[in-house]
């Protein structure tokens, strides 16, 4: 296993998910704070009812768009099915050391 690639790519992972669910965040809460000011809502409906679905949006559409986007900006190396070789095995048809850094 090379443990180096395997926390590379979770360091990776990890900063683009913070990045997914802050940029979520922030423009859930603008526009519920918009509607709260706007429509003179109180303050647990602007959030629950406005905040909370526009932040579940935003994550489930970053989740789907935005990896490929940023693999094709050069952000994301490999795609998910050819990476690494410790999700392969020899016994299952595909060469150990093909997908290998090393």
């Amino acid at each position: 296993m090379n443990w180096r690639r395997l926390y590379a790519t979770f360091q990776n992972g990890a900063v683009i998910c913070m990045v997914f669910s802050m940029s979520a965040g922030f423009w859930s809460f603008i526009v519920a704070a918009w509607c709260f000011k706007v429509f003179g809502l109180n303050e647990a409906t602007a959030m629950l009812m406005i905040g909370a679905p526009i932040f579940l949006a935003m994550i489930v559409y970053a989740a789907i768009n935005v990896p490929e986007l940023m693999r094709t900006a050069g952000l994301i190396g490999e795609k998910p099915e050819t990476f690494g070789p410790w999700f392969s095995h020899p016994k299952h048809g595909r060469n150990f050391r093909k997908n290998s850094c090393l």
